[in-house]
């Protein structure tokens, strides 16, 4: 088990922590801020001796990638070391990857014949499609330490970044691909707990035998291979809200915002299955104590597919259990009845809700995006209970 260390940040975009979707080419070398969000980090021991470096979690891509640095003199090395970079000159087991290697091969396809001697598997990965983050590195491979056990683990060792990164170290991906840490580590499972802000100490990554669940309800849904057909989710969860609680305004960055005073849905998310995720204020909602709006955290999907993504704020609260070998999500709630678990994403006072006429709007989500290389969706309802 690894403890999860959550920070946070400015919310300006798409988020990283949990959920973008990677792509890797051959490389060489918005809007104002709506609320902060959650990045989850785990440290892990690399190298001979080890480093500590961290990255954030991500089970929607594959490399598992660090900022590196080649400094070679005391001063520089410091202030990278301070900085959370990787020394690569400080270890006896970095290897860099050969252009021509099977390995780099792998990686991303390309001509060997068109490497140049000597030359490195250098690389760029995108986050969010043409018009996204990159990183740019070079592909290698290193002893990665888990408590008396090394392993060796291809990892990319970034240089260059391009896009805002919002201070996070380093991107661990969890998806099913070739050079994910789930692959090489050769895991059947793995689960996290993304803890409420007022219990931020709790939150977990569990992996193997550790990843099981934790309370004698645990909910589970299958993974599903269906086409990206979009259903228009947030549309039609948008005209439902409307009808209920009024048509809102944009602000904050955010399409939905209200002054206080209203009275909200409850909301559950419906699986494939049957299977119910019963969501509190604070997975949904976000209170801004400046202007005194409460607003609609759900956005719409920015991907062309009409695929979407269930968010680190979202998950809040709950035990999410990626059973690898079983082809499917399962997921429990860690919550117990406190002031903080029905709250919108701040300290504000909580929204009323109530409780009587299911709405029901269909949405195609990704309930575990690390099924990816193509996207693996299945179909979840959103319920909404008004009066």
């Amino acid at each position: 088990m690894l403890a999860v260390s959550p920070t946070k940040r400015p919310f300006k975009g798409p988020r990283v922590g949990v959920g973008p979707t990677g792509a890797i080419s051959r490389g060489g070398s918005n809007g104002a801020p709506a609320t902060t969000f959650d990045t989850y980090v785990i440290s892990l021991n690399v190298g001979t001796p080890p480093q500590s470096v961290s990255g954030s979690l991500d089970v929607g891509s594959e490399l598992a990638w660090v900022p590196c640095s080649a400094c070679d003199t005391n001063i520089a090395c410091n202030q990278a070391r301070q900085a959370g970079f990787y020394l690569t000159r400080s270890s006896e087991s970095f290897r860099e990857q050969s252009c021509r290697s099977t390995n780099c091969l792998n990686f991303y396809p390309h001509d060997a014949q068109s490497c140049i001697a000597d030359e490195t598997c250098d690389y760029t990965y995108s986050y969010g499609g043409a018009n996204g983050k990159k990183t740019s590195g070079t592909l290698s491979t290193e002893e990665f330490t888990f408590w008396s056990t090394k392993i060796n683990v291809s990892f990319g060792c970034a240089f260059q970044n391009q896009g805002d990164f919002r201070g996070q170290p380093g991107i661990i991906g969890l998806n099913r691909g070739r050079y994910s840490l789930v692959t090489q580590l050769q895991l059947g499972r793995f689960s996290y707990y993304f803890a409420p802000e007022d219990h931020a100490g709790d939150s977990v990554f569990r992996f193997a035998d550790d990843a099981v669940p934790q309370t004698n309800s645990p909910r589970y849904t299958q993974f599903l291979t269906s086409g990206a057909a979009s259903r228009k989710p947030h549309g039609r969860m948008k005209q439902a809200l409307i009808s209920t609680v009024g048509p809102g305004s944009p602000a904050l960055g955010l399409d939905m915002c209200y002054m206080g005073g209203k009275v909200f849905p409850a909301m559950a998310l419906v699986f494939a299955g049957g299977a119910v995720m019963q969501l509190r204020p604070r997975n949904f909602l976000y209170s801004d104590t400046r202007t005194g709006l409460l607003c609609l955290t759900i956005l719409p999907s920015q991907d062309v597919g009409g695929s979407s993504l269930l968010g680190s704020q979202i998950q809040t609260g709950t035990h999410m259990i990626y059973d690898i070998q079983g082809s499917r999500l399962g997921f429990e709630s860690f919550d117990q009845p406190s002031k903080s678990s029905n709250r919108p994403s701040s300290a504000a006072a909580p929204p009323r809700t109530s409780t009587a006429v299911t709405i029901a709007c269909f949405v195609w989500c990704v309930v575990a995006c690390m099924f990816t290389g193509p996207l693996l969706d299945g179909w979840v309802e959103i319920h909404m209970l008004v009066e």
